[in-house]
């Protein structure tokens, strides 16, 4: 089965999309391309995202979770787990070990810190 695809910097120019504020990637192991296809989105908005990185997953296709925080690196965004306690915990990369079953593990969120320095006072835990 095939399925036509649009990147997010397409899927913006073409349909005149205004600023993205937020983006949601869960895409079983496609995170990196879908990264690839909205590097102008980031460049230009720096939208808040939430990706599911699974190291498994990330694997089969080919890349690592480390490389995905690489290329958000460049963009200036900074990674972050959620806490227990739905607080964000700045992390440099996915865990060694993650359990498929408890989302803290492989649920990230990015934020620009020019963007975003408001949330960071709100949400961050720096413990």
């Amino acid at each position: 089965m095939t399925a036509e695809t649009l990147s997010l910097d397409e899927a913006q120019r073409e349909f005149g999309m205004g600023t993205i504020a937020f983006v949601k990637i869960d895409v079983e192991g496609a995170e990196l391309g879908a990264l690839q296809g909205a590097e102008l989105v980031l460049r230009r908005d720096h939208p808040a995202l939430m990706l599911e990185i699974y190291e498994p997953f990330c694997k089969c296709a080919g890349y690592s979770g480390g490389d995905l925080f690489a290329l958000l690196a460049r963009h200036g965004y900074e990674g972050f787990a959620i806490t227990q306690d739905c607080g964000l915990r700045r992390v440099e990369g996915v865990p060694s070990q993650q359990r498929a079953d408890c989302s803290t593990d492989y649920n990230f969120v990015f934020l620009h810190p020019a963007k975003h320095r408001d949330c960071y006072s709100v949400m961050v835990r720096e413990r």
